[in-house]
């Protein structure tokens, strides 16, 4: 980012003392309960329907507008972060996203629900906060492998909070019951953060507000992913869709122009250009299809009919079961990066790590026809997306300004999320593209193997992507 030179305030007197130790255990704690929140609300949302009266389409908006609230607050906050503190903003966003999932669980009405929503859209911003706080208050070789393993606690939290409402639902059907578990872990979050969590030394230089900027980004990923999160329901090949990808494209190519001329953009597009760190952007697009896009894709296969010709017909138990050890390798695989790292080097780490997820990928569309077969693919694979979504943030909080490590770590964010959301749209239109022979509305098993080698590819190309950075020729 910026290299501005940032002003250090003296630290303040603490109310409490918190060793590294401490705080990496209080943060992890945080990033659980992130990752409870986003893995639980996706099999209640039909259940909620169901108590407000509200439709399929309906339903989509509550995604949509979770959607729209993180790409708005990702780098907003995240910068702001780094001009008034990171803490600052960390005790705002958690405060806001608890308040979230207590209108979420309780909301009597749809709007009420959507403004939940909203709220929780915040927790986005989480991560970048966290890693800026880690890098100011850690000694500087454990501040990368607490940053992978933070990243880390995400995934695996995303997994158990889809296990937790699955076996919760055995004893109460009631939506309400089951996103109190979200609701209360969060509520908790907010004394943590408030009572022990320092605050980071490091600031961004003043500068006045890059107002233009935050709008013109705003407006412009609001465009590609309302129209990417309506794609199915507009047609892909409609004019309504067209207009808001050529939308998106003229106010995200107008941002770029802004952000160029601008002195204190918020967003240094000459940082994320560079060549250590463009490929790493580029790379999290593709991991984040891997991490995001396939999530409904691998539910839908394993519940689906085995009359079909594939599928194993199991129910939402049986689907969270048979996905936890994927989320369990995840987790595994971000928190053994650190020491492959060390090893390999940084880049060559994260490459190899590409590498090994490609290959699950593969082995999934090769191999598919057993639950056995889909586990031991799906675990390969989940181990080395874990290390690929540890190590890759790590790489560019290195690379930026340690006063910019707030952005530097949400653009790396907000690229991933991109990936994910035009990964879910694309993998929609395959699945419509190729039914399945005498099943109207069912894809076909060939669906499902093109989304795997789609994956695939992509995987095979961040690994590519990583060996073009200068780290990869050094061990690093």
């Amino acid at each position: 980012m910026a290299r501005a030179v940032a002003s250090t305030p003296a630290r303040p007197a603490s109310r409490a003392v918190v060793t590294p130790g401490l705080l990496l255990a209080l943060l992890a704690y945080v990033e659980t309960s992130s990752g409870v929140i986003q893995g639980s609300i996706i099999p209640v949302l039909p259940a909620v329907g169901e108590r407000l009266g509200v439709d399929a389409a309906g339903l989509n908006w509550v995604n949509i507008c979770q959607l729209l609230s993180s790409a708005v607050c990702v780098p907003v906050l995240a910068r702001l972060g780094d001009r008034h503190g990171h803490r600052r903003l960390l005790r705002l966003t958690v405060t806001l996203t608890a308040l979230g999932t207590v209108l979420v669980a309780l909301a009597p009405t749809y709007p009420v629900l959507l403004v939940g929503r909203v709220l929780e859209g915040t927790l986005s911003v989480w991560l970048p906060l966290e890693f800026a706080i880690v890098r100011d208050r850690l000694p500087a070789d454990r501040s990368g492998p607490a940053i992978a393993r933070l990243t880390g606690c995400l995934v695996l939290g995303v997994t158990l909070g889809t296990l937790a409402v699955g076996l919760l639902a055995r004893l109460s059907s009631d939506p309400r019951v089951l996103l109190a578990l979200p609701a209360v872990l969060t509520l908790v979050c907010v004394p943590v953060v408030w009572r022990w969590v320092p605050e980071s030394d490091r600031r961004a230089a003043p500068a006045r507000p890059d107002l233009p900027g935050a709008v013109l980004l705003t407006l412009g990923l609001a465009a590609l992913l309302v129209g990417l999160a309506q794609g199915s329901h507009l047609g892909w090949a409609s004019v309504a869709f067209a207009a808001f990808m050529a939308l998106a494209v003229v106010l995200l190519g107008t941002w770029a122009a802004v952000e160029l001329r601008s002195t204190a953009p918020m967003v240094d597009l000459r940082f994320t250009c560079r060549r250590d760190v463009a490929p790493l952007y580029l790379a999290a697009l593709g991991i984040g299809v891997a991490l995001f896009g396939t999530q409904s894709a691998m539910a839908t296969f394993n519940a689906a009919d085995p009359g079909l010709g594939y599928g194993f017909g199991l129910g939402t138990i049986g689907v969270s079961l048979i996905t936890l050890p994927t989320g369990i390798s995840q987790f595994a695989g971000a928190w053994l990066h650190p020491r492959a790292a060390r090893s390999l080097g940084a880049a060559r780490a994260v490459a190899a790590a590409f590498l090994l997820a490609a290959a699950g990928y593969a082995l999934l569309a090769a191999c598919h026809a057993a639950i056995w077969q889909v586990v031991l693919a799906t675990v390969i694979a989940g181990i080395g997306v874990g290390a690929v979504i540890a190590g890759l943030p790590v790489m560019v909080v290195a690379a930026a300004d340690r006063a910019d490590t707030g952005i530097a770590s949400g653009v790396y964010q907000v690229a991933r999320n991109v990936g994910g959301s035009t990964a879910g749209a694309v993998f929609a239109a395959v699945m419509t593209a190729l039914p399945a022979a005498g099943a109207t509305g069912r894809p076909s098993a060939g669906a499902y193997v093109t989304i795997w080698l789609i994956c695939t590819a992509l995987l095979l190309l961040g690994a590519a992507l990583l060996a073009t950075t200068p780290a990869a020729h050094s061990r690093d």
